[in-house]
């Protein structure tokens, strides 16, 4: 849908738009309503020379059902163009609703969730599927979108464990109607969401996302969530293909695209990502394509911003701040966001003071810099008993802050209990991106020898971490120095394709 409307809405030739995204027929037409009636006029034109196909006008009621519109057309278009494919092309319309009402509340939550997800629209959105259900608890689309709503509901650290509870009844409930609802797989796509969201067992989620792509083998969406499985999983090799397979069937939705940059910058793969970067470009803007390869693009070739200041959100300027070592200009973001803002979630206050205290000693501002370290302590202590969706990021803002107060072991004893509180088998990604903290946690402490030690496994696995990125990143300033972490550096297998 999201690529119709930016295809549509752009003032360049027809045919140069339909070659972009690899097009040869377009449907073109209008819609007007009074009251309950509903005028449809179609057209069906070939995209390189925009010969008329076909044409046909509705004139229907929306009583008499939104589904029956929508098969018809898809099924006179699929006769015309001889590709009709049972198992896709009507999945969308299969499990839609005749009920006007619920329709039009159904399109008006899936227009906010694409204009804002914030934590008040997610309230209404949900407000609003709650009463699509309502009107229809039949409707499976509805039950399978709003299985997607609760679970970024469900992420809001601010929910009290009470609130995430019924958020996981109620998203179970959903997800269990719309695999009944639509047998054969089309539903289990909610089943995935419930299981990656609200249990974080993508082992489990696994074979509902297949199920899903398996039915609706024209639905971006559901393979956009197996892709997120198999990257959970680090199975790359899968990952890799489900997201082109996604790409293809919504050319122009970014948040594809820069996943599978994220991908291509993680397997050291620059010719592949250049290619896949000019084709974002091309499909959805300057703009857009650099925005979503900013960090991708550090992570291949060490590129820093060359200003931090166009960028929007606080957050993004101090990182790149201090990643180009600006210590002056980053302790005054910092202070601001400090001073600014007061109902700063508690991972995100931490962070900031944690991030100050290192700019001070950087600055060499030593006595102000283990008051910051103290003031992070303090705000432990202080939300130690709010509510949290993973109890173990406690033990790793200890850890880090204990090790800006000097007590080296008794951090490290508190991080290795963080990096471990998860299982390997089951969630690999997140073991690895421990794995990455526990070493910048080595190399703050300067512990060269168990730092280098886990590079060494971390470099030949797509960690995150590359060879480029070690090289320029302050992080890594107190081993820089190291025989070993210049090993690491210098040999070809660590710099190598994944």
């Amino acid at each position: 849908r999201d690529a119709a409307i930016e295809l549509m809405t752009s003032p360049e030739p027809l045919a140069v738009k339909t070659q972009k995204v690899g097009v040869a027929n377009v449907v073109t037409g209008s819609v007007r309503r009074a009251g309950n009636d509903v005028r449809i006029v179609l057209e069906l034109r070939r995209a390189r020379d925009r010969e008329l196909l076909w044409t046909k006008t509705y004139n229907r009621q929306l009583g008499e059902g939104v589904l029956s519109i929508q098969a018809d057309i898809a099924d006179e278009v699929a006769r015309v163009l001889q590709a009709r494919e049972r198992k896709g092309t009507f999945a969308g319309a299969q499990h839609m609703t005749k009920n006007a009402r619920a329709y039009d509340l159904f399109l008006k939550a899936h227009e906010q969730w694409g204009k804002d997800a914030g934590r008040d629209s997610l309230k209404a959105i949900m407000a609003s599927l709650e009463e699509v259900l309502a009107l229809d608890p039949a409707f499976v689309s509805a039950a399978r979108f709003i299985v997607m709503v609760m679970s970024r509901a469900h992420d809001d650290a601010r929910k009290t464990p009470e609130e995430r509870e019924q958020l996981r009844r109620d998203a179970r409930r959903w997800a269990d109607t719309a695999a009944r609802l639509a047998p054969g797989g089309a539903g289990d796509d909610a089943l995935a969401a419930y299981y990656m969201s609200f249990e974080r067992d993508p082992a489990r989620a696994l074979p509902y996302a297949r199920n899903a792509v398996r039915a609706l083998p024209n639905d971006s969406a559901a393979y956009s969530r197996l892709g997120r499985v198999y990257s959970s999983l680090a199975q790359t090799a899968d990952c890799e293909a489900t997201y082109r397979r996604a790409i293809a069937l919504d050319p122009f939705n970014a948040g594809y695209r820069g996943a599978q940059l994220i991908l291509l910058s993680r397997l050291r793969r620059p010719a592949e990502f250049e290619t896949a970067a000019a084709e974002y470009r091309r499909v959805c803007g300057e703009r857009a394509a650099t925005e979503s390869s900013r960090d991708s693009r550090f992570r291949l070739d060490g590129e820093l911003v060359p200003s931090a200041e166009h960028l929007s959100l606080p957050m993004e300027r101090i990182k790149w701040l201090m990643r180009g070592r600006h210590w002056t200009e980053a302790l005054a973001q910092l202070e601001d966001a400090l001073a600014n803002n007061k109902n700063m979630l508690i991972d995100e206050r931490h962070r900031r003071l944690i991030q100050r205290c290192d700019v001070l000693r950087r600055l060499q501002r030593e006595p102000e810099a283990r008051q910051s370290a103290q003031e992070s302590k303090a705000w432990l202590e202080e939300t130690s008993a709010q509510p949290e969706l993973d109890a173990s990021q406690r033990d790793f803002r200890q850890a880090v802050t204990l090790s800006r107060l000097g007590d080296s072991q008794a951090a490290i004893a508190t991080f290795l209990r963080y990096v471990n509180a998860r299982s390997a088998d089951v969630t690999p990604r997140e073991r690895r991106i421990r794995e990455v903290q526990l070493a910048e946690f080595y190399a703050y402490l300067n512990r060269p020898r168990e730092c280098c030690e886990l590079l060494a496994k971390l470099l030949r696995v797509p960690s995150g971490l590359t060879v480029p990125m070690l090289k320029v990143d302050p992080i890594w300033d107190n081993v820089r120095e190291d025989q070993g972490f210049e090993a690491l550096l210098a040999d070809p297998k660590n710099s190598a394709p994944l």
